[in-house]
C-alpha cells in the first residue's frame, strides 16, 4: 500500500484497535498479563498503523510508540492518531540502547516480528529487559510461522527457553497465535 495524504488505514484503525483491546483483555483476564503493568508507562515496539497504540492508550496515557517507517511516523502525526511527543521514526534497537534502565512498566512488539523488519529478537529483548521496571511485562506476539524463511514464533520459543517466561502457542485471539511474556521480578 503506497502511504498517501488519505491514509486509507484510518477506516480500519478502530477494528485493529478493538483486536489489539480484546487481546490483551484475554490475558489479563487469564491471569497472565497484569492490569498494573498496563497502567503505567509502556512502550509500543512497530507501532505501525496506529491499531496497537490506540489500544493501548485505552489503558494509560503514557504510552510511547516507535515505528522505524518515517513515512508511517508522519502519517500518524499528519492525522491526529499520535501525538508528534509520543511516537518516534527509529529502529527499536537503538531507541532501546538509549533509553535509561527501568523506564517503562509495559513493552510490547506485537506482530512485529513476523514483519519483516529484520529485527534481532535476543538483543532487542535484552535491551528491552533491562529498561522495564520491576514488576513490569513485556508482551511479544507472532504468527506460527511454517514458512521456510525467518521463523520468529520458534525465535520466540527459544527466548522463553532462556527465560523465565510465560509461551501460549495455540492463543486465538487476534491474528496472532504465539504470545511470549515476561515479567521482571
Amino acid at each position: 500500500m503506497a502511504i498517501t495524504d488519505e491514509f486509507v488505514y484510518v477506516p480500519a484503525l478502530d477494528a485493529r484497535a478493538n483486536d489489539v483491546s480484546a487481546k490483551l483483555a484475554a490475558l489479563v483476564e487469564e491471569g497472565i498479563l497484569k492490569r498494573s503493568a498496563l497502567g503505567g508507562r509502556i512502550l509500543d515496539i512497530g507501532s505501525g498503523y496506529g491499531g496497537s497504540y490506540k489500544a493501548l492508550s485505552r489503558y494509560s496515557p503514557d504510552v510511547i510508540g516507535i515505528e522505524p517507517k518515517k513515512e508511517l511516523v508522519e502519517q500518524l502525526i499528519r492525522h491526529g492518531i499520535i501525538d508528534k511527543n509520543k511516537i518516534f521514526a527509529t529502529d527499536a534497537l537503538q531507541f532501546l540502547k538509549g533509553q535509561p534502565d527501568t523506564s517503562y512498566d509495559f513493552i510490547c512488539a506485537l506482530h512485529l516480528f513476523n514483519n519483516g523488519y529484520g529485527l534481532d529478537v535476543e538483543r532487542v529483548h535484552e535491551q528491552a529487559f533491562r529498561t522495564l521496571r520491576k514488576g513490569g511485562q513485556i508482551l511479544y506476539t507472532a504468527e506460527m510461522d511454517t514458512s521456510s524463511g525467518p521463523n520468529f514464533s520458534r525465535r520466540l520459543e527459544e527466548l522463553a527457553g532462556k527465560n523465565t517466561a510465560t509461551l501460549i502457542r495455540d492463543f486465538r485471539v487476534g491474528p496472532d497465535n504465539v504470545v511470549y511474556v515476561q515479567t521482571k521480578v
